[in-house]
């Protein structure tokens, strides 16, 4: 009884050993997505401030230049709005895990508080 006992409360641990580590490559992977989407959104705002700068340039150069140079900047502008809304998501993800990791520390504290206490 005993050792069947240790045996099941090992394979829990066991399994409890894989579902962090699973979950630890889940946090670290929401972590990357986000660092990439904020790595991407600030090259884009940075491209489409050199835009701009172009714009101001370019109307000096004529009606052709100008008009290329704002169809750049209204592209900029598309994948920078498409670049910060891809970073919010990452964000809300990233901080529903935190948050998830947060409520299940503050839960396993209260199991291990509620043990000492049946313990003693």
């Amino acid at each position: 009884g005993l050792i069947e006992q240790e045996d099941v409360e090992e394979w829990g641990e066991n399994l409890k050993n894989k579902l962090k580590k699973k979950k630890d490559d889940f946090v670290a992977k929401a972590k990357g997505r986000f660092n990439r989407a904020q790595a991407t959104k600030e090259k884009i705002e940075r491209r489409l401030k050199d835009a701009k700068a172009k714009v101001d340039d370019a109307k000096d150069q004529g009606p052709e230049k100008l008009r290329i140079a704002k169809a750049a900047v209204d592209r900029f502008k598309e994948q920078a709005a498409e670049a910060r809304a891809t970073l919010e998501d990452a964000k809300a993800d990233l901080a529903g895990l935190i948050e998830q990791e947060d409520v299940e520390e503050w839960g396993e504290n209260l199991k291990n508080k509620l043990k000492k206490k049946k313990d003693d």
